[in-house]
């Protein structure tokens, strides 16, 4: 029995890096610093970003009462 026992071997390590890169940015991040807190922040500051736009924009062209 010359088989040696499966190891995370570079080569084995390969197809789970491009798993990881296909998917979300924020993900990506997640995985590579080991922060939980990466990609909920980020997506959590999209969101306050477009909603603070949004609410910008709409107070801007709202119109003014004389």
């Amino acid at each position: 029995m010359n088989k040696k026992p499966i190891r995370a071997t570079p080569g084995s390590v390969q197809p789970q890096q491009i798993a990881i890169r296909s998917r979300l940015p924020g993900e990506q991040l997640q995985k590579k610093r080991g922060s939980p807190w990466t990609a909920p922040l980020k997506i959590s500051f999209e969101i306050v970003e477009i909603f603070f736009g949004f609410l910008f924009v709409f107070l801007e062209t709202k119109p003014k009462p004389a």
